[in-house]
């Protein structure tokens, strides 16, 4: 009826989402990829849960590609 709350069912509504980015070689160690520094294939990068900005459980690994590109997904 109106007014009624029921807390006892779950819709389930979430959205997915994706993390990823590059890994390069950085020549100059300055932190920013400049012209010229090329992604690096096969790194592992792995994802973790963070917890008090701590690692926490191993989410995924995902190796990068041959641009040095990655991406975790869903």
């Amino acid at each position: 009826t109106s007014g009624e709350n029921n807390t006892t069912v779950d819709a389930g509504f979430y959205e997915t989402g994706s993390i990823g980015d590059r890994v390069w070689v950085d020549a100059n160690g300055n932190g920013v990829q400049d012209a010229g520094e090329v992604g690096k294939a096969g790194v592992t990068v792995e994802l973790y849960t963070c917890v008090d900005e701590m690692p926490g459980t191993l989410v995924d690994t995902k190796v990068t590609d041959a641009n040095g590109n990655y991406n975790f997904s869903g």
